[in-house]
């Protein structure tokens, strides 16, 4: 094999030769984006179950003072800053995602990229180009490999999500191309996660991004201390895609045009915490809501016709609110009963209402093969919903959030400050949101970002 032919490699130049200087202004508004809704889930999380238990066990073992644990006072080593911060922005399923590697590249590579530049002194356009650079090498990896990888039982924003944290430190470091490489070969052999909790309704999926954070920026800093990687994972017969794929890639995907071609321009925003594979399903029963003869307590039946994955997330009955967020038939309920979707409608208290327990029993998930055949391109749902005599039908192709159907700027601006105010008040939320979308040069973020007095 010919050393331009070897894939590792070629993202490995692509890591070493980007810097701010190189990034086209798209680009840039792009990461400014990604932080700010990055930023408007860590905050949501900040209370949640397995934030407080990940933030706890760091703070009773990791004596570090690198870097910030957003929304709080504390600071631990880079590593563990990461690996708290990365939970937390998975926490409430409110983080960014890219629908043709099914996976959530914010939540990890933000986190390892923040604490990493955080510790390193880092100038903001250092951060800039290091989250682009960890954003593209993991969604042009988990595009070539969905749903390969899913079939197989693996969860794509763990393994993508460390091998993209890992491209960001080595960025921030000014890594070579060797060490590049050497970087995500020791992250292969970190990356791990399993969809497991699907089934469950286990906490632990939330932990995922927390751990690729940590362990994709232990990755490269190990490489840095003169730690050896296998320099063509993603090339050898007991790599990276015959692990977690089976050796079912797209090569084209993952390499045709890179650096020229942004696949992390096509990243999504979420206007609802749950799956995003049941959106398509909510904005069609908020269309719904429209119609002023529409009464949710009239519904007899419902029928959803969709991709074969969001028909798979079919539980009626939750018991928990990991399966209420991952259920296409609950979180349905929830708009067509509610008319708005928010966290405490997966709550224990709301998961007792006895008319969506009802709307979710009436709900059958079925595949409809035209809109399989389009996934992952679209993640397409067609709602049918009979009451009495009358029946009302909506498709949506693209749910709201999709870069063929995205949230403005100012969207997404207004996600980050219902999420971070209550946290830390509108004056800092107002100086945190003009800091990052000003985010050049060596312009402050670090002290924004805690809730100690500065």
């Amino acid at each position: 094999m010919r050393t331009d032919d070897r894939l590792t490699r070629r993202l490995a130049e692509f890591v070493a030769s980007t810097d701010a200087a190189t990034l086209d202004a798209s680009i840039v508004h792009q990461v400014k984006r990604n932080l700010i809704d990055y930023l408007a889930a860590t905050y949501a999380g900040v209370d949640s179950d397995a934030a407080r238990a990940v933030r706890s066990y760091t703070a009773r073992t990791d004596t570090g003072d690198d870097a910030t644990i957003i929304g709080t006072d504390l600071r631990a080593s880079a590593g563990g800053a990461a690996y708290v911060n990365g939970t937390t922005a998975h926490a409430l399923d409110l983080d960014d995602g890219f629908t043709k590697g099914a996976c959530h590249p914010g939540a990890p590579i933000v986190s390892a990229a923040l604490a990493a530049a955080e510790a390193r002194g880092s100038s903001a356009d250092a951060l800039i180009a290091a989250i682009a650079v960890g954003y593209e090498v993991a969604v042009r990896l988990a595009g070539s490999t969905h749903p390969a990888q899913r079939r197989r039982g693996f969860h794509n924003t763990a393994l993508v999500g460390t091998m993209g944290s890992a491209a960001a430190v080595a960025s921030l470091a000014r890594a070579d191309t060797e060490q590049v490489c050497a970087a995500l070969g020791s992250a292969a052999s970190h990356a791990s996660g399993i969809l497991s909790f699907l089934d469950e309704g286990s906490e632990i999926k939330r932990v995922h991004a927390g751990k690729a954070a940590r362990d994709g920026l232990v990755s490269a800093e190990l490489v840095l201390e003169g730690l050896s990687g296998p320099l063509n994972v993603l090339d050898l017969e007991h790599g990276y895609f015959h692990a977690f794929a089976g050796g079912e890639y797209d090569r084209g995907f993952l390499i045709d045009d890179l650096g020229t071609t942004w696949r992390m321009l096509d990243t999504y925003n979420k206007p609802y915490p749950c799956c995003r594979h049941v959106h398509g399903a909510i904005d069609a029963a908020l269309v719904m809501r429209q119609d002023d003869a529409f009464d949710p307590t009239a519904i007899d039946e419902v029928r959803v016709e969709t991709f074969a994955i969001a028909a798979s997330h079919d539980k009626q009955v939750v018991e928990n609110t990991m399966d209420a967020q991952m259920s296409l038939p609950y979180s349905l309920a929830v708009a067509l009963a509610r008319g708005a979707v928010g966290m405490g409608d997966f709550e224990s208290e709301a998961r007792a209402d006895s008319l969506l327990t009802r709307l979710a029993a009436r709900t059958a998930v079925v595949v409809d093969q035209d809109l399989d055949a389009a996934y992952p391109t679209h993640r397409a749902a067609r709602v049918i919903v009979t009451m009495g005599d009358r029946q009302l039908v909506q498709l949506i192709s693209d749910p709201y959030g999709e870069p063929a159907n995205p949230m403005s700027d100012d969207d997404l601006d207004d996600k980050f400050r219902r999420n971070v105010e209550p946290v830390i008040g509108g004056g800092r939320a107002s100086q945190l949101a003009e800091a990052v979308w000003g985010l050049a040069g060596d312009a402050p973020l670090w002290s924004l970002l805690t809730t100690a007095t500065t």
